[in-house]
């Protein structure tokens, strides 16, 4: 559609950034770019202001506000709109695992989660990672289509040993707790975007 804009970069609306300060501004008129934008801005709305209620009036009212100017941004959500007509191949929605609390060393050990409907329902593992910058967290992403129910569960192994190749058969796992049934859970929101659940903490189910 015409008239879509994005300007970004790291200037903010004050007279430093625009009189004084090194910074850069990048302005474009391609929609897709636009439509990548308003997803994580769709995102940011579903998690932090209306807490992951997709149902919430006015979550649904943002929704048909900016995806009235960007049409796109539904598409890349998983809607498609006639008013775009573009096939994204990206579709899927993400969970955002942030755990505390894990008594591990980055050095020595690695953090993995279990998601069971993973390789068709088959399960699998991802790993998490952590930095000085992450506050003691250990974080990971995991992409699925939208609207499932996911299942999951974390272990740490020793840092050399590859969860995802060589599974979670091994003595040198160890559980966060229980077993690997004792699982918890993440609804993915209907659209494409980002839920998060969390911080989780090592240990409390």
């Amino acid at each position: 559609p015409k008239g879509v804009r994005s300007i970004t970069g790291s200037a903010n609306w004050s007279k430093g950034a625009v009189e004084s300060n090194d910074e850069n501004v990048v302005v474009s008129d391609n929609p897709y770019l636009a439509a990548i934008y308003m997803r994580e801005i769709l995102s940011q709305l579903y998690v932090y202001r209306y807490y992951q209620r997709e149902d919430a009036p006015a979550f649904q009212d943002e929704i048909r506000y900016f995806t009235a100017k960007v049409p796109c941004a539904l598409t890349l959500a998983g809607r498609p709109q006639a008013a775009c007509g573009w096939k994204p191949t990206f579709m899927s929605a993400t969970g955002a695992l942030a755990l505390q609390n894990v008594p591990a060393d980055p050095n020595t050990d690695s953090v993995w989660a279990w998601v069971n409907q993973l390789n068709g329902n088959h399960g699998g593992a991802v790993r998490l990672y952590t930095s000085h910058e992450f506050g003691g967290r250990w974080v990971t992403t995991v992409p699925l289509p939208a609207g499932w129910h996911v299942t999951f569960k974390f272990f740490k192994a020793p840092k050399g040993y590859d969860a995802a190749a060589s599974g979670v058969g091994s003595p040198q796992i160890q559980w966060e707790y229980g077993g690997v049934n004792n699982d918890r859970t993440l609804d993915l929101p209907s659209l494409n975007i980002q839920a998060v659940r969390g911080p989780y903490t090592w240990g409390q189910p």
